[in-house]
């Protein structure tokens, strides 16, 4: 049995009576079409707590202002939140694939005319929630994406249960300017990856709801989705490239609305910068949904996939900011944050890159990073 890819969904076009659950935020539709209630499909961080934007920090929600088409039926504008992502370089978001499969949101019973994708921080977008007349503004504060990438091996047919196998539900968007106020969040490298184990305590972040509901058809209470949520749980199952955040219905875990949102590890050790992010919320364990804690994408299993397409889109022009152009590491992270400290490991020799299995870092790309301080008003970090 296949189960559900933890995307943000909602109700919608209810005139058809096909029950096709679109993204909430959507307005009045054209051609007679109905927008209906929000889904009860988007779950998202449960037995967590409200946060505002100075806690996980990294976190952003994913937002699309698009265009449905479906054909002689008519066409559906939406503006909503759809995903989680996690700030990993000043213009670049790291989310899962199958976020930006817009076909996913009409079960391929429409196309998708226009998707003009937004990153924000705000931490209450509850009124994207909300079925109106008007579709609700952006954010003021809305960043506009430049460009995205999912990884070319992913399909979201082929999704499974469990955490064996390689399902590659991840993903790059590039801002169309860098973020001033955050520092990045560091990847987690292939050589750190063997603190992870299974009851290893972890962090995590979402905008999706907040209850475990029964089905497309039994919407969350209002006021349950849509709003940032953060909270402590646990690894509690570890494949290769998959691993499980929470266990039973007891534990704080993530869910749909969660998708692409960030799993957050500590290191063990004296380092400068010991945060990670270590996972990319993908789906469903298996048919008990949201009853069980979902399963991420491991990012240290495709570090080499995030470094090659952040180098990309600085030698094709894309990117907004380039002064390290691949992943950075969490010396050049630290540089970022603390420039002049001093520290050996913050020469930009490369060998924390080379831990990464990155290609080395120079001496300017440090230096360029540490001149992101100019950027960078104040560090949001718990």
């Amino acid at each position: 049995m296949r189960v559900r890819p933890l995307l943000r969904r909602s109700w919608g076009l209810r005139s058809l009576g096909l029950g096709l659950p679109l993204c909430s935020g959507c307005g009045a539709a054209a051609d007679g079409w109905d927008a209906g209630p929000p889904s009860s499909a988007a779950q998202a961080i449960i037995n967590g707590e409200a946060c505002d934007a100075s806690v996980e920090p990294t976190a952003v929600a994913l937002m699309l202002d698009g265009t449905f088409d479906f054909g002689g039926q008519g066409t559906q504008d939406i503006r909503t939140v759809l995903c989680t992502g996690t700030l990993i370089a000043p213009d670049v978001v790291l989310l899962a694939a199958h976020c930006l499969d817009t076909s996913a949101l009409t079960f391929g019973f429409g196309t998708t005319t226009r998707a003009e994708w937004y990153v924000s921080f705000e931490a209450d977008l509850a009124r994207f929630a909300v079925q109106s007349e008007t579709l609700p503004e952006l954010p003021a504060s809305a960043l506009p994406v430049r460009d995205v990438v999912a990884h070319p091996g992913f399909d979201i047919e082929s999704l499974g249960q469990g955490v064996s196998g390689v399902e590659s539900d991840i993903a790059l968007v590039f801002l169309s300017a860098p973020v001033t106020d955050v520092i990045p969040e560091v990847v987690l490298a292939p050589a750190e990856a063997t603190q992870l184990a299974v009851g290893a305590a972890v962090r995590i972040a979402g905008w999706g709801q907040q209850t475990v509901t029964q089905g497309f058809f039994d919407p969350p209470p209002a006021g349950s989705v849509g709003i940032k949520v953060c909270g402590s749980s646990t690894i509690n199952e570890l494949g290769e490239t998959l691993l499980q955040v929470g266990g039973d219905a007891a534990t704080t875990r993530k869910c749909h609305g969660d998708s692409g949102g960030p799993t957050y590890f500590t290191l063990s050790g004296d380092q400068p910068i010991a945060r990670r992010v270590i996972g990319v919320t993908s789906r469903a364990y298996d048919e008990q949904d949201c009853n069980k804690g979902g399963v991420d994408t491991r990012v240290d299993a495709f570090i080499d996939f995030l470094d090659a397409e952040m180098r990309a889109r600085c030698d094709d022009g894309v990117r907004a900011w380039c002064d390290v152009p691949g992943v950075l590491s969490a010396a050049q992270v630290d540089a970022i944050a603390n420039p002049g400290g001093g520290d050996d490991d913050e020469s930009g020799d490369g060998n924390e890159d080379a831990a990464q299995g990155c290609a080395a870092a120079t001496g300017t790309d440090t230096v360029a990073a540490a001149g992101l301080l100019a950027l960078l008003r104040r560090r949001r970090r718990r």
